[in-house]
């Protein structure tokens, strides 16, 4: 089963399917078919449904499925602008939900009621607000958000900041070394150190 972003690009290709695709028999999908099954993938992806399929119809339709095994959903989207919705359960010989002729928008809020039957604790059921007590027991009022504070603001960087050096140039005063002189740049000295007989 592919991800969606698979999915999109298999449905923007069937518009592109040559006449007679399936054995002398198929038409590339309509345009008006691309796009409504487009739209819906979008809303499948933004329910939760990270497992999506889709399949020409040899009159120019597209099918969308999504998986949330044991549960599966198809939308046939139509030429006309209309669409099948069915939901089914492996292993099980009825759909449990199987309606046609279901505007783009019916279809969009099916998906949004499927998502809360699949996760009924996922984001779609879940406004994101947060409340902060108040002298006023019966008052709710949204918290601010908390400001962000740097420890170390120096550190801080963004796009424009200059590249950091990954090396440093050590310089021979400041340091311990023997007479042999090895100039060093970087974690890895420039010549392989001698030992010395101590």
């Amino acid at each position: 089963m592919p991800s969606p972003k698979k999915t999109r690009n298999k449905i923007v290709g069937f518009a592109y399917l040559p006449t007679g695709w399936n054995f002398g028999k198929g038409v590339p999908a309509k345009e008006q078919a691309v796009k409504d099954a487009l739209d819906l993938l979008d809303d499948l992806e933004k329910a939760g449904f990270e497992k999506t399929d889709a399949y020409p119809g040899e009159g120019g339709s597209v099918m969308v499925s999504a998986y949330a095994l044991p549960d599966y959903y198809d939308f046939d989207v139509g030429t006309n602008g209309t669409i099948t919705v069915a939901h089914a359960r492996r292993d099980e010989d009825e759909d449990i939900f199987y309606e046609e002729n279901m505007s783009v928008e019916e279809a969009q809020s099916k998906i949004k009621e499927f998502a809360l039957q699949q996760w009924p604790t996922s984001d779609c059921s879940t406004s994101v607000t947060t409340t902060v007590e108040t002298k006023d027991d019966s008052k709710v009022v949204p918290s601010k958000a908390p400001m962000m504070v740097l420890v170390f603001p120096l550190s801080a960087t963004n796009a424009q900041s200059a590249p950091q050096a990954e090396y440093a140039l050590i310089a021979p005063s400041g340091t311990q070394h023997n007479s042999e002189r090895r100039p060093s740049i970087g974690r890895f000295p420039m010549t392989s150190p001698k030992t010395t007989g101590r």
